[in-house]
């Protein structure tokens, strides 16, 4: 159904038993009824004359008037001479029944002409359904494409995940590393206290007893040293624990990278399901070769196209083209029928 066919090429042709035109009449070439033109021809020609013998007839009243009213002749002639102009007129009547009889023979080459457009549109027609289904089958092996891009981008995102949860391993594996030594820095903490202590009674047991002052101070000294010694590793143990809280800061952006970047394959397999959705709605939408559908737009067919039934729709449905043919059939409009 369309509201303008056009049909190109040499050899276009539109088949079917049942073609239906909105605005055109369309008939078997072997019963074109080339002689209902002819019979309407020959019925103007005989109106024609009919019209000559009745002004004739009126030409035979105005010369009886005239006999009858001898006192009224000259407004006799006058209207015999009226009568004379009339049957001109019929004759000029009959002339133009044959002029119209010729314009009618002309109509008729000009209908085949007409078939032969058509024809060439309903070829024309035939190929673009064609190129439509090509369409219609490439939409859908792109949509398979699609199909693909997605799994892959599917199986990306759980590669993704898989590096995240490495990472939030290791992470983990870092905050296990920094609790231990933050036990280890406590530890000379607890030792570094007990030397104090050490130091402190020392000091008292010098202070007490001064003929032992010089061994005590040597003991506090002593102590003094072992105090520093531990101070020393106290130290190296809270840089142990800011390097592993530096690893554990390392692995949780990696975590956090890794994650973004799951996030990113993630909207990807999105966009390519979107795509792929809309391909296959498209395919859908495509004409169906069982239950047809609904082309908005201009369709152009390479090939030829073989209808049972076509119907043309709209109030200015046509078929145009240079070289139609119809096979069996003339095309011409229904005012010139």
């Amino acid at each position: 159904t369309s509201n303008t066919l056009t049909t190109t090429g040499s050899n276009g042709s539109i088949t079917g038993a049942n073609a239906i035109f909105a605005n055109y009449v369309f008939a078997a070439n072997s019963n074109v009824d080339l002689y209902i033109y002819s019979s309407n021809a020959y019925a103007n020609a005989n109106a024609g004359l009919a019209m000559a013998n009745a002004a004739f007839a009126n030409a035979n009243g105005a010369f009886a008037k005239s006999n009858a009213a001898y006192n009224h002749a000259n407004s006799a002639f006058i209207f015999g001479n009226s009568t004379f102009y009339h049957a001109n007129s019929g004759f000029d009547h009959a002339n133009a029944a044959f002029f119209k009889a010729n314009a009618s023979f002309i109509s008729q080459n000009s209908t085949g002409e007409y078939a032969n457009a058509a024809f060439t549109l309903a070829n024309g027609a035939f190929i673009h359904a064609n190129s439509g289904f090509i369409q219609a089958n490439a939409a859908y092996q792109s949509q398979n494409a699609t199909g693909n891009v997605a799994n892959a981008a599917f199986a990306n995102a759980n590669g993704a995940f898989a590096a995240a949860n490495a990472a939030f391993a290791n992470a983990n594996g870092a905050f296990a590393s920094a609790n231990a030594s933050f036990i280890v820095a406590n530890s000379g903490f607890i030792q570094a206290n007990a030397s104090f202590n050490h130091a402190n009674a020392a000091f008292a047991a010098a202070n007490n007893v001064f003929p032992q002052v010089q061994p005590a101070f040597n003991t506090a000294n002593a102590a003094f040293l072992q105090a520093n010694a531990a101070f020393i590793h106290v130290n190296s143990s809270f840089h142990h624990a800011n390097a592993a809280f530096a690893n554990a800061n390392g692995a949780f952006a990696r975590a956090n990278a890794a994650f973004a970047n799951a996030n990113g394959a993630f909207a990807s397999a999105n966009a390519a399901f979107n795509t792929a959705n809309a391909a296959f709605i498209r395919a859908n939408n495509s004409l169906d070769a069982n239950n047809g559908g609904t082309v908005t737009g201009t369709v152009t067919i390479v090939g030829n196209l073989t209808s049972n039934t076509l119907t043309t729709t709209g109030s200015n449905g046509s078929i145009t083209g240079a070289n139609a043919i119809f096979a069996n059939y003339v095309f011409a409009a229904n005012s010139n029928v």
